[in-house]
């Protein structure tokens, strides 16, 4: 009942093990009968063995559900994020804008219809890059869960 990594035993997809399916050898319903059946491999150091489970199909499939779950808490927590820290965000955001805003204003053309027209705070320009930063943030994050997940395989 217990998967093979959880044991520190190696893959329970061993030789023996594959053997005994082969052979329709049954293991029995008793779990103590059944504990023989766990394979313990002592001639593989446990880097072998952990080697073996992060090739293991059984193991990869359960990184796949890890992934799905933690994906769910992600979306979910920074969308909560998002939202309850969009005001003082949106302030950082003005902030940003302004100043650079005025380190730029030496370096355009300026036109007084023109430089009226385009003035970030009067167009929605700081809702949709702070949208867009806020994007980029979560594409990193969910780059860094598929890191986590699928290459380190924590």
């Amino acid at each position: 009942k217990k998967a093979c990594w959880r044991e520190k035993v190696g893959c329970m997809c061993e030789e023996e093990v594959i053997r005994n399916a082969m052979e329709n050898r049954a293991i029995p319903k008793d779990m103590v009968a059944a504990a023989k059946y766990i394979p313990q491999n002592n001639k593989l150091t446990f880097t072998q063995k952990k080697a073996r489970c992060k090739q293991c199909v059984i193991y990869n499939e359960h990184q796949k559900h890890k992934y799905r779950l933690y994906l769910a808490v992600l979306n979910i927590g920074y969308l909560a994020f998002a939202v309850i820290f969009w005001i003082p965000l949106t302030s950082l955001t003005n902030m940003l804008v302004h100043d650079m805003e005025s380190a730029y204003k030496g370096l355009t053309y300026k036109d007084a219809g023109l430089e009226k027209m385009l003035n970030a705070s009067t167009i929605p320009f700081t809702g949709l890059l702070q949208a867009a930063i806020l994007l980029i943030v979560f594409t990193y994050c969910l780059k860094t869960l598929e890191y986590l997940i699928f290459k380190l395989k924590v």
